[in-house]
């Protein structure tokens, strides 16, 4: 098995510093610029092509914008959150 990573995520109390440190307490991560989703959409003009604007550890941060309906599919190994910015969004399962 591979070496276990544990991490601990501290948010300031001020809620603009985000930390990350590892399971020795050194700091290994600080964010303190958040990420201005519309300057992001504003890059692209295609729908249904996810981009990545993030990454920490083995996860990805993507904006995708939508139009109309899409074919339901699933990937088995990850796990999605969808946070709607403009406009609805309906999931049927």
């Amino acid at each position: 098995m591979g070496a276990s990573h544990k991490y601990i995520c501290v948010k300031s109390l001020d809620n603009n510093y985000i930390f990350i440190y590892n399971h020795d307490k050194k700091r290994i991560f600080s964010m303190n610029t958040p990420i201005n989703f519309q300057s992001k959409f504003d890059l692209f003009l295609d729908h249904w092509s996810p981009k990545i604007i993030a990454e920490m550890n083995d996860c990805q941060f993507k904006l995708v914008k939508i139009k109309g309906q899409f074919t339901w599919h699933e990937h088995k190994d990850t796990d999605e959150v969808f946070i709607v910015i403009n406009g609805s969004m309906g999931i049927e399962f």
